[in-house]
């Protein structure tokens, strides 16, 4: 929120919406059931898991404290199984809310080592897709009996390599610029 003002209207909205929601057990007419767990993942689509996880926290803290919902005594249970699991159970899965604390825990130590984690999630979310026609291209290499012909001299995969190249030597020459920038301010 201290980066970008504009969220804060979206997140105060899906924070009511949270609280609304896990209030009111209002049945819902088709399915015989209630909207009652279902804020969090609403909100979780819209502002992220780790911020509706929080506001699903303070919105069932004021539900035990002000309307006598369980009591703070439940306050830690209703937390878990509503706010937490209902942020990151996209699949229904208890393997994922294991997931969610392990790549919490991991996040949390290579961002206090000073990695970004951008291209950890980019290289986790696209791995899966890409590794198929990796595998094509290596048995396409095999048959042919020239990796290099498949990966080199196709135009699609020589501009991926072009800008592959690119990148690390722009990346390389801005960590040699601030490190410069940084011996300069010392000195």
């Amino acid at each position: 929120l201290r980066r970008d003002r504009s969220r804060g209207p979206q997140m105060a909205l899906m924070g009511a919406l949270i609280f609304i929601f896990s209030l009111l057990p209002i049945p819902v007419p088709i399915s015989g059931t209630c909207p009652h767990p279902c804020g969090t993942p609403m909100a979780s689509v819209v502002i992220g898991p780790a911020v509706s996880a929080l506001m699903g926290g303070i919105a069932l803290l004021f539900q035990a404290l002000f309307f006598a919902h369980g009591g703070i005594t439940t306050w830690g249970a209703n937390v878990v199984s509503m706010a937490v699991v209902g942020s990151f159970a996209v699949r229904n899965s208890v393997f994922d809310v294991g997931m969610m604390l392990g790549f919490g825990v991991l996040a949390y130590v290579l961002r206090k080592c000073g990695f970004e984690s951008g291209p950890i999630v980019l290289g986790l979310l696209l791995g899966p897709i890409i590794e198929p026609a990796l595998i094509t291209s290596l048995t396409l290499a095999q048959a042919r009996g020239s990796w290099l012909e498949v990966f080199f001299l196709r135009p699609f995969s020589a501009l991926f390599i072009v800008l592959s190249v690119w990148s690390l030597v722009r990346g390389l020459r801005g960590w040699k610029l601030a490190q410069q920038a940084a011996a300069a301010a010392e000195a």
